[in-house]
């Protein structure tokens, strides 16, 4: 372009015309040289994989499955800060369809999530394994129950995620039975299902079950472990495998690997 022209559509003086002398920067220019010089160097990193990968080896992003994420977003930032101080580590919360896709998009480096909804491209490390819990209403016949199996709660009303991967992995649990529950509710958040399980809505359905039995208005439910062994799921750290991870991705997931190693079978992890 005509620094002329350029000149005229910043509105800035950028160059100094003397008499007898040769033609020099303003301090506009000046800053304005820097930039274009700073532009060029970021686009031969961008054009260069390995470039790239130091230039962008500062930041992390950690996606985190919804219902996973009250129970360990803040520990696993808490871990990372002292494991990673130079880093910059970000988070993103989502479900298995917008985890997904913003790994593909490479706006999430690593996830923290069950395996539904993931293809062969992903790689996946399994980090701990959790059983379903069915959600009782206090002083129903069901509460002095120590585990259930799903045989015994096709015949009450149920209380499913709406989110689409999630109510079809628990269907399929029933169809492995030859048996078809009938489904009350589909709610978008753990909280909403214990509400209305306390109320006497039905029986609630989950992999992640707050350490506390009561509801945000005051009812008593509780939580009881199902026990087909089948049912099981495992938590996984999962990466896109479409592009090679950068040092900082792989320090990330041994922080993550590690922390989740510590916690193997402790009452703090739901169901652990």
């Amino acid at each position: 372009n005509d620094p002329c022209t350029n000149a005229e559509r910043l509105g800035q003086k950028l160059f100094q015309r003397r008499k007898g002398t040769r033609i020099t920067l303003t301090p506009a220019g000046e800053r304005y040289r820097q930039g274009i010089e700073e532009l060029i160097d970021l686009a031969r990193k961008l054009d260069d994989p390995e470039g790239l990968r130091q230039f962008t080896s500062g930041r992390v992003t950690i996606g985190f499955f919804d219902d996973l994420a009250p129970f360990y977003l803040g520990p696993l930032l808490e871990v990372l800060s002292a494991r990673l101080p130079e880093a910059d580590v970000h988070y993103r919360i989502g479900g298995f369809t917008q985890l997904a896709k913003e790994m593909f998009e490479d706006r999430i480096d690593l996830s923290v999530t069950y395996d539904l909804g993931f293809d062969t491209s992903f790689e996946r490390q399994r980090l701990i394994e959790l059983g379903p819990c069915a959600l009782v209403a206090d002083g129903t016949e069901l509460t002095n129950l120590s585990t259930i199996s799903l045989q015994d709660l096709v015949r009450f009303p149920l209380i499913l995620s709406e989110e689409g991967l999630s109510i079809r992995h628990v269907l399929r649990l029933f169809q492995k039975i030859n048996a078809k529950p009938t489904v009350q509710h589909r709610v978008q958040s753990l909280e909403v299902m214990r509400s209305l399980v306390g109320g006497g809505e039905g029986i609630g359905i989950s992999y992640t079950v707050p350490p506390y039995e009561e509801t945000y208005d005051g009812k008593r439910i509780r939580a009881i472990p199902i026990n087909e062994e089948f049912a099981k799921e495992p938590i996984i750290l999962i990466r896109s495998g479409l592009t090679p991870a950068t040092d900082l991705q792989h320090q990330a997931a041994e922080a993550i690997l590690h922390f989740f190693r510590n916690r193997q079978a402790k009452p703090t992890d739901p169901l652990a």
